[in-house]
């Protein structure tokens, strides 16, 4: 089937998911941002292929018709909305790849455009309280082995004589999103297989916990230090700074040659 016949059908079948997606970034523009970096991305290495090739002028449809017929199931079982929009969107993101590439998609492409779906509130939903556990943890570990006198009940700390909790921005969720979506990206570009995505992704979460739990106990060392006189832009500058570093770090761990070199066929 051709690929702009495909896309219409697809677009049309779905059509009140792709409803329910424009009206819920509108309601939240930023959680469109990860959609659209998506698709700018997915662009950007589709264009110079394009150049070099004349698109594909059959797709087989096996695949989408699979995804149709699921997609029309989920509507039926009522399913959350925010499902039926990721499926739909990975389908229109899968016929636009094929259109361009002769083979299929790597595997970070699926988590890709799933993770590019407004899923934050979810995210924090379901992983909010063990990471904030994790992130108390050790924050109070850093801020022991600097001497600071601070205990931790679950979510609460005190230090000080000051008792404070671990809110949901203090999960880190939003840290982990952005790194994990940018982890994806790169093994997209990358074409990184499924085992090495896994430990990318594995070494992904690791330095997101360590980036946040650095960031949370700064603010506390910070504000134990400077009291009432602490600046009102320490918190988002802390956080830039957390972030830049660990994104750096992830960076430099995922240009070793082990992640970037071709993986070998077995003899």
């Amino acid at each position: 089937m051709h690929p702009i016949a495909l896309a219409v059908i697809a677009i049309l079948a779905c059509w009140d998911s792709w409803r329910w997606t424009i009206h819920r970034l509108t309601q939240s523009p930023e959680e469109g941002l990860s959609l659209l970096f998506t698709f700018a991305l997915l662009g950007a290495l589709t264009m110079p292929r394009l150049r070099r090739h004349t698109p594909a002028s059959h797709i087989d449809p096996t695949l989408p018709a699979a995804m149709l017929a699921l997609h029309a199931a989920l509507t039926l079982a009522n399913a959350p909305s925010i499902i039926q929009s990721a499926l739909a969107t990975t389908l229109l993101a899968y016929i636009l790849y094929r259109a361009a590439h002769d083979t299929a998609p790597p595997a970070a492409f699926w988590g890709l455009i799933a993770l590019a779906m407004p899923v934050l509130p979810s995210l924090q939903f379901v992983f909010g309280y063990p990471l904030r556990v994790v992130s108390a943890t050790l924050t109070v570990a850093l801020l022991n082995l600097q001497g600071v006198p601070i205990t931790r009940d679950g979510t609460y700390v005190t230090v000080a004589g000051q008792t404070a909790q671990f809110d949901a921005p203090c999960s880190g969720i939003a840290m982990l999103w952005a790194l994990v979506l940018v982890t994806l990206m790169a093994a997209l570009i990358t074409h990184l297989s499924l085992a090495k995505l896994s430990l990318a992704l594995l070494l992904t979460l690791t330095v997101a916990i360590a980036a946040n739990a650095l960031r949370v106990a700064s603010l506390l060392y910070a504000t134990t230090m400077l009291g009432e006189t602490e600046p009102p832009w320490l918190h988002e500058a802390v956080g830039l700074a957390a972030f830049a570093l660990a994104a750096l770090l992830l960076a430099a761990c995922l240009r070793n040659p082990w992640f970037i070199a071709p993986t070998r066929a077995l003899p």
